[in-house]
């Protein structure tokens, strides 16, 4: 029981100080990220990209590390690449900002975010993408599902088709290097990677998406570096060539991404470090659809107004310049008033001077 003892709180330092990488790929010139600004949590980064959509929260955001320079201007997409099991600054991609993470959860939880993005009444359903491996199965929840019908939904579905030649731009054996498909912790993570690229080409495909006014979140989790690392190592050569593969795919889907978006995507990745393994990883499973069937019945029984509409910013402008017109208008007269010269001449001697000759 002692030793117990000694080795929790040995323990207990490391689950409070592991910290990973959050990096931003790329992002619009009006969202910006302070240098140097402290870490960030990861229970943080859903209410910080839902800050930079311009939507509501239900807390301020205690980070500092995002700096909006245009009110009146949003990114018409989020995406977010989260991968489990990297050592902190082993990662080797490349950003325009790179920040620490404090590790309070073991993966990426965008419940709230999503929540959020569905409380808003939009004219059309957001695209929200919300990729991730569930066991053996791959989990795929969108509000247009029709899209990624054709994807395969289990990694045993996946190996048919590789096997059998179906699958489309799979990865070269120059690409796979040392990482066996035949061996699962390696064709886990191949099979992650892969299915990322099947999605963003099912977006490409799918372009008309894009005419939406509502924004669009997409989240792809990568995990399989986990079992890559448990079977070969972190000094071995198949997790070298695991990190560069994973590179190239999150390069490749940043370059798709921007040509799908304009300059109007911001691509973040973040990194959850192997020592955050040790908490537990409790999956948070949810169904879009139903969420957003149970949101829209509450509101209905409680007869609730919508807290933006789809005239929301019209007004926000109109409201906003006729209140800066009238006031420069009114300083004006003001100003012309006091500076009057109240002689014969001026218009206020000429109105009383009847009344003044007829007294």
């Amino acid at each position: 029981m002692v030793v117990l003892g000694i080795f929790a709180i040995a323990v207990m330092p490391a689950l409070i100080i592991s910290s990973g990488d959050f990096i931003v790929v790329t992002s619009p010139s009006y969202v910006r990220y302070v240098d140097g600004a402290s870490a960030i949590e990861t229970s943080e980064i859903g209410p910080m990209i839902a800050a930079s959509f311009g939507l509501p929260l239900e807390e301020d955001l205690k980070w500092n590390g995002l700096e909006e320079v245009n009110l009146f201007k949003r990114p018409k997409a989020t995406v977010v690449i989260s991968v489990n099991g990297v050592p902190e600054g082993t990662l080797g991609v490349q950003g325009v900002a790179h920040f620490k993470t404090v590790e309070v959860e073991s993966s990426l939880n965008t419940e709230s975010l999503i929540k959020t993005i569905e409380e808003i009444q939009w004219k059309e359903n957001p695209l929200i993408v919300d990729f991730s491996l569930d066991g053996n199965l791959f989990d795929i929840s969108s509000h247009h599902s029709e899209v990624f019908a054709g994807l395969p939904s289990s990694m045993v579905a996946l190996r048919d088709e590789v096997t059998s030649g179906i699958a489309e731009n799979w990865f070269t054996p120059s690409e796979l290097a040392s990482l066996n498909v035949s061996v699962d912790e390696d064709f886990k993570l191949v099979s992650e990677l892969y299915m990322i690229q099947q999605v963003v080409n099912s977006l490409l495909a799918n372009k008309n998406l894009l005419k939406s006014s509502s924004p669009a979140f997409i989240h792809l989790a990568v995990s399989g570096l986990e079992g890559v690392t448990a079977n070969h190592g972190f000094q071995s050569v198949q997790f070298t060539d695991a990190l560069k593969l994973l590179q190239k795919v999150i390069s490749r889907v940043a370059t798709e991404l921007r040509t799908l978006y304009g300059d109007d995507v911001v691509i973040d990745l973040v990194a959850f470090t192997p020592e955050s393994s040790i908490k537990s990883r409790g999956r948070h499973v949810r169904s879009l659809l139903a969420t957003s069937d149970s949101t829209s019945v509450l509101k209905s029984s409680l007869n609730l107004a919508p807290g933006y509409t789809d005239m929301y910013s019209a007004i926000f402008n109109i409201c906003l310049w006729f209140m800066i017109i009238f006031a420069i208008t009114l300083l004006y007269i003001a100003w012309a008033i006091w500076f009057m010269d109240p002689g014969r001449d001026s218009i206020i001697y000429r109105m009383t001077s009847t009344r003044l000759k007829r007294d």
